[in-house]
């Protein structure tokens, strides 16, 4: 077995282990209860999961001997500002939609981050986009619509809200601040040359900046979070295992996309996706009827087929570039 080909299974089982992991632990710590009471104060996982981040990145740069530049150069303070902040209103949103939706229906719905992307530019500046792209769209809105619509009523989480609207509306805007947030980024890596790891850092420990001043603010609950805790030790073991789950993941996922490139880095976070819905269902125990499983066949389908048209689209290139 090659070197390379070692890696790259080495990068498949960090990205699958870590991410998994992390959704389970997620949504055991967001729709589960602990004694009877639920915990309601996403805002503490947020600071956890960039805080540990941050972290890890940095030691991740001293084992490779990498300094990391360009934290407070002025010309990045305020893309990694822009960045952060939306990054953590996306977060916000995101676990708001976990109390207004079924977990199964969240993972659907994240895999439509192309529709606010078309919403946006098609409304606000009445641009046009190749067929395909409204067809694909189309496809995955019917299937979260499906699903979310066919839930019946023994298939509700008895810890979770039901699906609604609102929930909906929350995941959309969780989808817009996630748009934002790429967008933003990919304009750096084209207009600066910063390292991943740097990126990396430099917005997580925006995140937790601006986290931890409204967890101390006010407007929180942090008095309520904190006896929680008190409360229930064992809850300190889930934020934990979250954390460093989701912060050993992101580092895989650098890693792959420097060394094998985006088409690769897609199509394992593509099968990611569909292990961490089965896994689910499973793990928790989600009954899923078979109009449900319809609708989570017709999302899979309109992402699988963005991401071929996007690795096809990208074969192309290097092949007119390479003639």
């Amino acid at each position: 077995m090659s070197g390379s080909l070692t890696q790259l299974l080495l990068c498949m089982i960090g990205i699958y282990g870590s991410f998994l992991s992390w959704a389970v632990m997620q949504e055991k710590i967001i729709t589960r209860t602990y004694d009877g009471e639920r915990f309601r104060c996403p805002v503490l996982l947020t600071l956890a999961q960039s805080l540990t981040t941050v972290l890890c990145g940095f030691v991740w740069n001293w084992l490779h001997g990498v300094r990391t530049k360009g934290l407070t150069e002025p010309k990045f303070l305020g893309y990694f500002s822009s960045i952060a902040l939306s990054s953590s209103l996306s977060s916000y949103f995101g676990y708001a939609s976990m109390f207004h939706l079924s977990y199964p229906t969240v993972i659907l719905g994240k895999s439509c981050k192309l529709l606010p992307v078309i919403a946006l530019h098609v409304l606000l500046y009445k641009r046009r986009f190749p067929p395909h792209k409204y067809l694909i769209v189309s496809l995955i809105t019917s299937g979260v619509t499906v699903f979310s619509y066919f839930q019946s009523a023994g298939s509700k989480s008895k810890h979770a809200e039901n699906d609604s609207l609102f929930g909906l509306l929350l995941l959309f805007f969780n989808l817009f601040m996630d748009g934002i947030t790429n967008t933003t980024q990919d304009k750096v890596f084209g207009k600066y040359k910063v390292s991943s790891t740097t990126m990396m850092i430099a917005v997580n420990l925006g995140i937790t900046c601006l986290n931890a001043l409204y967890f101390i603010s006010p407007f929180s609950n942090q008095q309520e979070a904190l006896a929680f805790l008190q409360a229930h030790p064992s809850l300190i073991r889930d934020i934990v295992l979250f954390a460093c789950t989701g912060s050993v993941g992101q580092l895989f996922i650098f890693y792959t996309l420097e060394k094998f490139g985006s088409i690769t880095l897609v199509t394992i976070t593509l099968t990611r996706k569909i292990f961490t819905m089965l896994l689910s269902i499973a793990y928790f125990h989600h009954s899923v009827s078979l109009l449900q499983w319809a609708g989570i066949a017709l999302v899979f389908l309109g992402i699988s087929t963005e991401a071929f048209l996007k690795i096809t689209a990208k074969n192309n290139s290097k092949e007119r570039k390479a003639k």
